[in-house]
């Protein structure tokens, strides 16, 4: 669908003042300038952080993943 996908895990921090999360940034490289989209899921929320993180960038981009 032309978009670049970065993935970051973020760790948690050492002290406990920042909790881990993934953070997904999707670019449109089909629009100009290009347009970024970012997704960021933190552990509090449990789960699959990475399917979480995915799903809720493919939802910013317009991409149902229930009706699939």
């Amino acid at each position: 669908m032309g978009f670049m996908v970065s993935v970051f895990r973020l760790p948690r921090l050492l002290y406990g003042t920042t909790l881990a999360a993934v953070e997904m940034h999707a670019v449109d490289l089909s629009k100009e300038p290009p347009m970024q989209h970012v997704a960021r899921v933190g552990e509090v929320e449990g789960g699959d952080l990475d399917y979480r993180c995915a799903c809720l960038l493919a939802e910013m981009v317009g991409i149902d993943l229930l009706d699939s």
